[in-house]
């Protein structure tokens, strides 16, 4: 991981916009909340502007997120839901 790695969970559906604009794969099963109402991203560098405005985290702060009641362990929730087009 590059030390300029951010992290943030942003609601579903995510657009295709955000989805050009960050490092993680769409068509991950990993990343989902427990509720399936949020996804994990990542990106490096500077936030991109799709992202504007979400609370960025760094790797650390991003596993305390992780960890807390809503998301799963080891972040396999099983195959995520539909995505609205």
């Amino acid at each position: 991981m590059s030390h300029d790695t951010r992290y943030a969970t942003i609601p579903v559906p995510v657009s295709d916009e955000v989805w050009e604009a960050v490092r993680t794969n769409k068509d991950s099963k990993n990343g989902y909340s427990q509720d399936r109402q949020f996804r994990l991203v990542k990106w490096d560098g500077p936030t991109p502007s799709v992202l504007a405005g979400v609370t960025a985290y760094t790797e650390a702060e991003i596993h305390e997120v992780l960890a807390g009641p809503n998301w799963f362990e080891p972040y396999d929730p099983g195959p995520p839901p539909p995505e609205d087009p």
